[in-house]
């Protein structure tokens, strides 16, 4: 499926798509695993710059996206390499063939210059998948309201204090950076014994699915949002991530971090 599909979501959560448009992938089939060889990573990702025409060579066409390849999860499974853009095509031509990128995502010049108006460097999510599986309008919602509550249940016993019920809600095998479930948990611990007042607000929250290889795989879900931290001693604004993974039929974060 060689498909770009452009969605908006509104104010209940719920996705409606505007556009799509063709795309050029990897010469090779599958997830992308190391530096070079020749496939398109899937994930979840996140456009992080833009470069214009005339700091690229005229095979990126009319300019660049780059995406934040490799992620927190990418990096975890020690894939390499780095390069992975959305960009324009040669000027001598109009499109691409399916299959002849070296990794990258290639749309028409016509193309991307009608969808870079909606790419917002460090906002707009780009989740790069072999398929689309749709889910029955009931079955989203109540993924949604399971994802929605276990979110609210950690901020709530974070800003309540009550440390042994807030780290319930990490993974076994949790990390963020420099950080393994036991150190963060000592960390916390540390933080909490500081702490007489805390008030925590979650805005502009987005549920994203990460695409899965096979049924084996992990249900993982990417929860981004602007959180806003206020305390005695502390106050700090900031864009966060959240990894949540399915563990027993519960949903546990599994990462941490910005």
């Amino acid at each position: 499926m060689h498909r770009l599909y452009v969605y908006t979501r509104d104010a209940e959560g719920r996705l409606h798509m505007r556009q799509d448009f063709y795309v050029s992938t990897g010469k090779l089939d599958g997830n992308k695993h190391r530096r070079g060889d020749l496939r398109t990573p899937e994930g979840v990702y996140f456009i992080t710059s833009h470069i214009p025409p005339e700091k690229l060579p005229d095979k990126y066409g009319i300019g660049a996206f780059p995406v934040n390849y490799p992620n927190e999860l990418d990096r975890r499974l020690g894939k390499t390499g780095d390069g992975i853009w959305l960009h324009g095509t040669e000027s001598r031509y109009y499109s691409r063939p399916p299959k002849d990128s070296e990794g990258c995502v290639v749309l028409t010049n016509r193309d991307l210059d009608v969808l870079q108006s909606e790419l917002e460097p460090g906002t707009t999510p780009v989740v790069i998948s072999p398929g689309v599986k749709w889910l029955e309008p009931e079955d989203w919602q109540a993924r949604r309201r399971e994802l929605l509550a276990a979110i609210e249940a950690w901020r709530r016993d974070w800003e309540q204090r009550d440390l042994s019920r807030y780290l319930s809600h990490y993974a076994d095998d949790f990390w963020a950076r420099g950080y393994d479930l036991p150190r963060w948990q000592k960390r916390k611990r540390a933080v909490f014994a500081g702490k007489t007042f805390q008030k925590i607000t979650l805005e502009d929250l987005t549920l994203l699915a990460y695409p899965r290889q096979n049924d084996t795989d992990p249900e993982i879900v990417v929860a981004r949002f602007t959180q806003d931290y206020r305390s005695n001693n502390y106050e700090s604004r900031m864009r966060k991530r959240l990894y949540l993974k399915r563990v027993d039929g519960e949903w546990k974060i599994w990462y941490e971090g910005r």
